[in-house]
């Protein structure tokens, strides 16, 4: 049997056609499910790494393809925010990505960093077409 911590106390699925027209929207649904005591002051960090991973899902991973679809799933715990981001596309090799580091030029590749720099957790699927973040929420006590 689990502990309490196990078991989400919100959550939320929202499924997008794979187009940056639709980020715009994605963000307010989450902004406003995410609009909690608990996580209010690292609402920048998350919506900054949610950009990051919403843009790679469309653009790289989709290929702008808005036929395709992206999902981002959010959860809630006592003790942490996890969010999940899949998309349909044919994925890629995370690992050769952190292996060669940071790019010094271009706008592409620096997306990866930026999330490992904010969260406690970034784990991707072994296709390379999903992720899951993760953000340890703590009480100002602890």
């Amino acid at each position: 049997m689990g502990s309490p911590d196990d078991t989400p106390v919100h959550t939320m699925n929202l499924f997008f056609p794979a187009s940056l027209d639709e980020v715009e929207k994605v963000f307010e649904r989450a902004r406003g499910f995410l609009d909690r005591d608990s996580i209010r002051e690292r609402l920048f960090a998350i919506m900054l790494v949610l950009s990051e991973a919403l843009t790679n899902a469309i653009i790289h991973g989709s290929r702008g393809d808005i036929s395709k679809e992206v999902r981002l799933g959010l959860e809630i715990y006592k003790d942490r925010l996890v969010m999940e981001i899949e998309d349909q596309g044919q994925g890629f090799d995370y690992n050769r990505i952190f292996a060669r580091g940071l790019p010094d030029t271009g706008e592409s590749g620096r997306g990866l960093f930026i999330m490992k720099a904010y969260l406690d957790e970034v784990r991707y699927n072994a296709k390379g077409n999903a992720v899951r973040l993760v953000m340890r929420l703590y009480d100002r006590g602890e």
